[in-house]
């Protein structure tokens, strides 16, 4: 795959990336089943393989990135991720985190942590698990991870910061991310689209620059390196 170019900022000693770019569409004119397509262009989005694809591509890049550090991702509850046998849950989060990346230009917007619908913890709608690795979350089910795009957030961080990590996220003020990541730690969110007027989208946040870790990933993926 073509190297993924990102908008890079530092502010306040937090280092921002920001990928977005349209999702790749196919022609397929004369549709007559009620699928989705753009009547201007009778474009509509790539089959599912190139979604698939694409989604634990950007889940390899988080994981190649993250190293040996122990892994965590918030996901929308469900039958699916409670039963499986690559995640453990390890409570409810009060939020969830929103990158805007339908608007017209593509440009990306970062909202940062907003509350979930739901913070019961008996019934969350938003829950914090523990994975061995990120690329496997491509194999849950595709529609767990939202309708217009599949999203989720990841956190990669040093070991025993699973409590203060739930405690980060239960707060009852807006966590700030910043404040959260020690030093070689990450947060990625993620995000393909399965629409039109969807975008596909990577933020990373890093305390440190990982310019040569980016640069890495697709140097092992390019054989001509």
């Amino acid at each position: 795959m073509t190297p993924i170019q990102f908008k890079k900022e530092e502010i306040k000693g937090l280092f921002t990336y920001l990928y977005v770019e349209p999702p790749a569409y196919e022609s397929m004119p004369g549709l007559s089943d009620g699928t989705m397509s753009d009547p201007a262009t009778g474009l509509q989005p790539v089959d599912p393989i190139i979604y698939s694809s694409l989604f634990r591509h950007y889940l390899a890049l988080a994981d190649f990135c993250c190293g040996k550090m122990d892994k965590y991702v918030l996901l929308p509850a469900s039958p699916d991720t409670e039963n499986s046998d690559i995640l453990l849950s390890l409570g409810a989060s009060r939020w969830r985190f929103k990158l805007l990346s339908n608007d017209v230009d593509g440009l990306g917007a970062d909202k940062g942590f907003v509350q979930a619908m739901n913070y019961d913890t008996a019934n969350p709608s938003v829950v914090l698990f523990a994975a061995d690795n990120f690329p496997d979350l491509s194999l849950l089910p595709e529609d767990l991870f939202g309708e217009a795009s599949s999203q989720c957030s990841l956190f990669a961080l040093g070991p025993s910061r699973s409590g203060g990590l739930l405690d980060f996220l239960q707060s009852g003020t807006v966590p700030e991310i910043q404040k959260f990541l020690l030093n070689s730690e990450l947060f990625f969110h993620v995000s393909i689209a399965k629409q039109l007027a969807s975008y596909n989208s990577i933020l990373i946040k890093s305390p440190f620059d990982i310019d040569r870790d980016l640069a890495a990933f697709h140097s092992i993926l390019d054989p001509d390196n």
